[in-house]
């Protein structure tokens, strides 16, 4: 099959749950059979937290949340039925290394990257691969569109925050490192399929092989923030280790919990 024949659904992600899943199974039934789900959908709102309204964090999480997860819902009986079917959901290494200004979109991608986890657990079982894709900067429409987030009500406390979208593509600039987005495309292409540069990796289905890092600044980033947060349980070894029971304590409450 090629692209012309393709019959091409649109979903709006801030539609009801139930048009969502509509669509998902429409897709199915057009095609009869469907192997790849990539939910690439996302939208990001430059606000601090004290400014952000209710409505706009809604709206974030819908889109990058709670439309994926219908979406989802709606092919996983099919895939569970044919023992197959991969499920590559969009993420960003803003959800495992957040940063001010954007809150709610880095909230939001790292609660869509703890459903993936689950989720991956849950269907294993049923031959269903549920891989993170975990992009870096790219220079993409995205950038542009979130600078473009309504400022009204800013607080002029906050200012750097509301730069922080130029401030990150102006350090990429300097550092003369970007993601090229043909070559993204293709890595997840060859992720997917098992071949090209993915073809020596080994995808066993573990947490361990579930993340794929896209980009320099992308694998920098996680492996500072792992290098952190080592350093932050180590410190923090005297208070985790008070607060266990002892063994009088644990043998009482096997002894009771029944």
């Amino acid at each position: 099959m090629s692209l012309k024949d393709a019959a091409p659904i649109r979903i709006d992600l801030n539609a009801s749950d139930a048009e969502i899943i509509k669509a998902g199974q429409d897709a199915w039934k057009i095609y009869g059979h469907i192997d790849i789900l990539c939910n690439n959908a996302g939208s990001g709102h430059n606000a601090v937290v004290e400014d952000i309204s209710g409505e706009a964090m809604r709206a974030q999480f819908q889109t990058n949340v709670f439309g994926s997860i219908m979406l989802i819902q709606s092919l996983l009986p099919s895939f569970r039925a044919q023992k197959s079917g991969q499920i590559l959901n969009v993420s960003s290494v803003a959800a495992f290394d957040s940063m001010g200004g954007l809150g709610s979109y880095c909230a939001s991608k790292a609660a869509f990257e703890g459903f993936s986890e689950a989720l991956a657990d849950e269907v294993r079982p049923f031959g269903i691969e549920v891989l993170i894709l975990q992009p870096g900067f790219f220079p993409t429409p995205w950038f542009g569109s979130t600078a473009k987030t309504n400022h009204a009500n800013n607080s002029e406390h906050y200012q750097e925050w509301y730069e922080i979208v130029d401030t990150i593509e102006n350090l990429h600039v300097q550092e003369r490192q970007a993601g090229d987005v043909q070559k993204c495309v293709t890595r997840i292409w060859e992720v997917a399929h098992k071949t090209g540069f993915a073809s020596e990796i080994q995808f066993d289905g573990s947490k361990s092989s579930m993340r794929v890092y896209l980009g320099l600044d992308c694998a920098q980033r996680t492996k500072e923030k792992i290098a952190w947060l080592t350093e932050n349980v180590n410190r923090m070894e005297k208070i985790w280790r008070s607060v266990e029971m002892d063994d009088k304590q644990l043998d009482d409450w096997i002894a009771n919990r029944k």
